[in-house]
């Protein structure tokens, strides 16, 4: 049996990696903004700024092209209604955008379902308005539901900190392996990548794996479990999660928000995702298998479709 841990971690550096002109540009590109919005008037609104989502958990894939920028606000400077005590979600979201219109005169500024994308020529920034409720909690706009819904970015950070300091510093890697593998997935079978990183902080929480192939192996066989087909791995626990026909796809919020974090999966789409799975479940075996690392490295890549 050959390991191709060595070829993994270098194909990570020269195509998963965000490079180091992406990162540096991102950072210079959101402090800039968060400086901006924390200026003036409008900055007495603001409480405190912060980096959330796959670029602040550093579980982010190349292109680095989108940053999400949480940013806690004073709720009274919007007023409440007679029965509420947040603001109308849209009344501040518009203000978000029209702040950033000001700023930013040039780039496109969309108002969004619950944040502000601005558009810049080499980085979406996502800015999402929120109001701290304590205990890492928040409360996001959602304009959808006219309504604030629960947050907790902060958690979801230290989560993945706290299972890559588990897994001897291997998750991080394997959810950037596990987040190509679901680019290069058909347009009909490819899922958030938020959602693939919920899956795999569930799994890896609670079970080890001895490198990144291993991870691989016992991720794409756990899906299996939902399918017909037998599996590599005795599974006595789904880990919260299910994948049903009849009752549809639930992968619980890591930050027990009470979120689905696949509520919006048809299993049409969650069908196609598990079929995948297999197959590379199957071509991860291959490589385990193989005597060679060039052959193993080679059925590895052919799991990840690249």
């Amino acid at each position: 049996m050959a390991t191709c841990e060595d070829l993994l971690y270098n194909f990570l550096v020269t195509n998963v990696e965000p490079t180091a002109t992406q990162r540096k540009s991102a950072a210079r590109s959101q402090n800039s903004l968060r400086d901006l919005l924390c200026d003036g008037s409008f900055g007495s609104r603001i409480v405190d700024t912060y980096l959330s989502g796959s670029y602040a958990r550093d579980t982010a894939v190349r292109p680095l092209d989108d940053v999400d920028v949480v940013v806690i606000v004073d709720a009274r400077a919007w007023g409440t209604g007679w029965f509420s005590s947040t603001p109308d979600p849209t009344k501040v979201l518009t203000s978000f955008a029209n702040a950033i219109r000001r700023r930013y005169p040039d780039s496109g500024v969309h108002l969004q379902n619950r944040s502000v994308g601005l558009k810049l020529y080499h980085l979406d920034i996502d800015v999402i308005p929120a109001i701290d409720v304590g205990g890492d909690i928040l409360k996001v706009p959602d304009r959808s539901k006219d309504d604030w819904i629960k947050s907790a970015p902060r958690q979801h950070t230290q989560l993945a900190t706290d299972v890559n300091n588990m897994r001897n510093g291997k998750f991080k890697p394997l959810v950037k392996l596990l987040k190509t593998w679901n680019n290069n997935l058909p347009s009909t079978a490819h899922v958030k990548s938020f959602l693939i990183e919920t899956i795999a902080t569930r799994i890896f929480s609670r079970i080890g794996f001895n490198s990144l192939e291993d991870g691989m192996l016992r991720f794409f066989d756990f899906l299996t479990t939902f399918t017909n087909n037998s599996c590599i791995f005795k599974w006595n626990d789904k880990f919260g999660m299910s994948f049903d026909w009849m009752f549809g796809v639930s992968v619980p919020d890591t930050a027990a928000t009470g979120t689905n974090v696949a509520a919006r999966v048809d299993w049409d789409r969650a069908l196609k995702l598990l079929t995948y799975a297999r197959q590379a479940r199957n071509k991860i075996e291959d490589a385990d298998a193989a005597t060679y690392e060039d052959t193993a490295y080679q059925r590895v890549c052919e799991a990840l479709r690249v």
